[in-house]
């Protein structure tokens, strides 16, 4: 089942997905999308699927949009139960009856441009562990928190190849490395784009590495024990989270996810 929830209320995905999962559906999608630059065609097929939205609300909107799906025993009917009855149904758009399948293949679709800006960003990358531990919904909510704002977001799932290339510039220089990697390509994982509120300063690749912690989870634990690493990190590899490690680099990571392997989905 998937659902779309609308920009007044993205700050509140997290809370949407906590409640969704508790009521044992999983999330296994999530992408970020807009409309303002979409076509005739696009916009009239997603004003089709969205009753009641006006074309103002679709098209105006800098913030994104974000379509998440969920899977579960009969999750049609208990996330549709859910919305309905959520403080959150005004800003969350289901599926007509019928509709389902239409819905998620339009909204999740591979081939829908990215909202990542790809400047003065930084990357975060939110583990398998913490998807398969049912722990999204809370470790994006701590972030929010932290005065970060979500500009892009996406679930992958890399191969072996795809996760050493990534983080080929850890190898000879973490011990761990090849644990890594396969840590990394586990299970699906989430993609962020994030930036700094307007009303603050400093360099945001800087300041999220700060609030990520340590990557050694034992250290993060005893030093820096608000840490994001220390609050849902389980060991050194599974620590919660990657994040960008030196500012030049922000927006480098951004283009492999955003860029690089969303291009990739979007040719299968």
């Amino acid at each position: 089942m998937t659902i779309l929830v609308t920009p007044s209320l993205v700050e509140s995905v997290g809370d949407i997905v906590i409640n969704i999962e508790r009521e044992d559906c999983a999330l296994i999608d999530i992408k970020s999308l807009h409309f303002f630059s979409s076509s005739i065609d696009d916009i009239n097929e997603a004003m089709q699927l969205l009753p009641g939205m006006e074309l103002q609300d679709l098209c105006s909107s800098s913030s994104p949009f974000v379509a998440l799906s969920f899977r579960g025993s009969d999750s049609i009917a208990s996330v549709r139960a859910l919305v309905e009855s959520s403080p959150f149904c005004n800003g969350v758009a289901c599926p007509r009856i019928g509709q389902e399948q239409e819905f998620s293949d339009f909204f999740l679709s591979k081939h829908r441009s990215t909202t990542a800006t790809l400047e003065e960003c930084t990357a975060c990358v939110i583990r398998p562990h913490i998807i398969k531990d049912r722990m999204f919904g809370q470790v994006v909510n701590d972030i929010l928190a932290r005065g970060f704002i979500i500009s892009a977001i996406q679930m992958f799932r890399l191969d072996k190849e795809t996760a050493a290339e990534f983080l080929a510039i850890y190898k000879g220089v973490f011990p761990q490395y090849r644990i890594l990697v396969d840590e990394m390509s586990s299970g699906s994982l989430i993609a962020l784009e994030l930036k700094r509120d307007n009303n603050l300063s400093g360099n945001v690749v800087e300041d999220f590495r700060a609030q990520a912690g340590p990557w050694d989870h034992s250290v993060a634990c005893e030093l820096h024990p608000h840490s994001i690493r220390a609050k849902f990190g389980k060991s050194t590899v599974a620590n919660a989270i990657h994040c960008t490690d030196i500012p030049k680099d922000g927006v480098i990571e951004c283009e492999y996810f955003f860029k690089v392997l969303a291009g990739r989905q979007g040719m299968h």
